[in-house]
């Protein structure tokens, strides 16, 4: 009997990601009770042993990336099996005894990541295919795909190959979905939204051994999230986009707003801070909250605020799971595609040009004095959304 459900793409350091993964691991309890889920990944698998405990799934590392390569033939898992170190061995118990592998990355298959990234994705397709593992690629990102110099023929053809291993390819956005078909002609896409959309809830229980207390913060009535993303101020103007926030801050004090700074990844808290100690030091109606939330509390947080302003794509996934309304400046067509989706499309600025901040301010002062109504209209679109579960997919 095939026990295991390995999970990749995922980790726990990213609210987002874990999300996926919590989302993932109690659809498998709930669907599959004798299967037991490992996420793969080398970040969690880092962290203490008192910590790893606390989840009802495994956490496992990565062989290193040659070692990978050539797991794919049954020369070289034998050749790992008799010879390799722990995590080889391991690794290759989990795939013979694998019923299938689900992958949750968010945005992993790209030119812009480099070729080491796309390889390593497409290793794990290959190594799946070669034991009759299925692959089921959840709802993500896709493209651009063009490769340039001497390897990109070779990369072409392993993504024309390799993709068709899987089940099922479930494309966020209608420009990845279409840029799969057109390139490599597949016939295994589904056109579908993002899975913590879809769902409705996760059992505390089916992810945690005991479930922690809930960090309980208290936010008063009319107040605004400000949640950044690292990434924009790699792709847009730093100083541009800092005195935006300074801007649109600013204008929610006029407005009588109490303004809370979160991060939704570790990486943003330096954002965070620097937005206080810059520009707000004094005042305590910019609050910072610099606690480490599990996705689970975010969840429960993000319902208190009126609406945020967000550059985390899952930050506003989050909210409208909540009918909870956001401005949104972001780098990406996925964020375009997300708001299109809840007739939201005005409220998305692309930092990747000018960041024109009086327009998203005027945007933040309609959202202030309409955000019920938008509230309203997204909790509408979202009873279409979850007709369907894209885990109903699994076969395993």
């Amino acid at each position: 009997m095939k026990k295991y459900v390995l999970v990749t793409g995922g980790q726990l350091f990213n609210k987002g990601a874990q999300a996926m993964t919590f989302i993932t691991a109690d659809e498998i309890a709930k669907r599959y009770p004798d299967k037991e889920v490992v996420l793969l990944s080398n970040k969690d698998y880092r962290r203490s042993e008192e910590e790893k405990q606390q989840y009802t799934f495994r956490i496992m590392p990565y062989p290193k990336t040659l070692h990978l390569i050539l797991m794919q033939s049954k020369l070289g898992r034998l050749f790992f099996k008799l010879f390799g170190g722990k995590a080889d061995k391991d690794f290759i118990q989990l795939v013979q005894d694998g019923a299938g592998l689900i992958d949750i990355s968010g945005y992993a298959l790209g030119s812009n990541w480099g070729y080491k990234k796309t390889l390593f994705y497409l290793t794990r397709l290959g190594i799946a295919h070669s034991v009759k593992m299925p692959v089921y690629l959840m709802p993500q990102s896709f493209g651009p795909l063009d490769y340039k110099g001497i390897w990109a023929p070779m990369i072409q053809r392993m993504l024309k190959k390799k993709l068709r291993y899987a089940e099922v390819i479930m494309c966020r956005e209608q420009e990845g979905y279409e840029l799969l078909k057109d390139k490599y002609q597949l016939d295994n896409l589904v056109l579908t939204p993002d899975l913590v959309l879809q769902n409705i809830g996760v059992d505390a229980k089916n992810v945690y051994r005991q479930a922690p207390a809930m960090e309980g913060i208290m936010i008063p009535s009319g107040s605004v999230a400000i949640i950044p993303n690292g990434k924009t101020l790699q792709y847009g103007n730093p100083e541009q986009l800092f005195e935006m926030y300074r801007q649109v801050i600013e204008s929610l004090q006029q407005k009588g707003k109490q303004v809370f700074l979160i991060y939704h990844s570790a990486e943003d808290l330096p954002i965070c801070q620097d937005i206080k100690s810059k520009y707000f030091k004094e005042s305590d109606k910019v609050a910072l909250i610099g606690t480490e939330l599990s996705c689970l509390e975010f969840d429960e947080l993000v319902t208190k605020f009126d609406f945020i302003i967000a550059s985390r794509f899952h930050a506003v996934v989050h909210a409208y799971r909540n009918g909870i309304p956001a401005v949104v400046p972001g780098w990406a067509v996925k964020y375009q595609e997300l708001l299109d989706l809840f007739e939201q499309g005005e409220f998305m600025f692309d930092v990747r040009g000018q960041i024109q901040a009086d327009k998203i301010v005027a945007a933040v002062h309609i959202m202030c004095e309409k955000h019920e109504l938008f509230s309203r209209q997204i909790q509408d679109g979202l009873q279409e959304i979850r007709k369907k579960n894209v885990y109903d997919y699994l076969k395993l």
